[in-house]
């Protein structure tokens, strides 16, 4: 319940809610302003999906953040 409070309050001060879920998307889909949901029942596949995708999401920071500018 703390990730769906979290969710809330997060709403409540303007940020945008992004969730990586799992199964329906449960209690804290319709809290966010964008969700991957993994249509899984399966744990272990969810959180196999979740971590690529966290994995893609820091390289994709780590590259907007420290790339060289101009290319290569």
């Amino acid at each position: 319940m703390n990730e769906v409070k979290a969710a809330q309050v997060a709403g409540r001060m303007g940020c945008k809610v992004v969730g990586l879920l799992g199964r329906d998307g449960g209690t804290i889909l319709p809290l966010c302003d964008a969700a991957l949901v993994v249509p899984s029942q399966h744990s272990f596949l969810i959180q196999e999906i979740s971590m690529i995708v966290g994995h893609w999401l820091c390289d994709v920071v780590e590259q907007a953040l420290f790339a060289p500018k101009g290319g290569v």
